[in-house]
């Protein structure tokens, strides 16, 4: 599975857009895995959180992002076809 597909299943998940067969069988395995459950929570919160700085129009969201971060993102995108 690569990142894409594993982020693009998540947030289907979170908008409740799954098959209902595969919403029971992940769920099921939530109800029994602490850690996928924190890791899930994590997510929807940074999710949450980035939707609510973009929708508030905050221009200076970059002061204190890493520059070697901010780097490697513009490597990778001129990298890509």
């Amino acid at each position: 599975m690569t990142c894409r597909e594993a982020t693009e299943f998540l947030t289907d998940y979170l908008a409740r857009d799954l098959p209902a067969a595969v919403l029971r069988e992940f769920e099921a395995h939530l109800a029994r895995c602490p850690e996928c459950r924190t890791f899930l929570s994590q997510y929807d919160q940074t999710i949450r959180a980035g939707r609510r700085v973009c929708a508030e129009g905050h221009d200076d969201v970059l002061t204190d992002f890493p520059e070697d971060l901010l780097t490697a993102i513009m490597a990778a995108i001129k990298a890509s076809p």
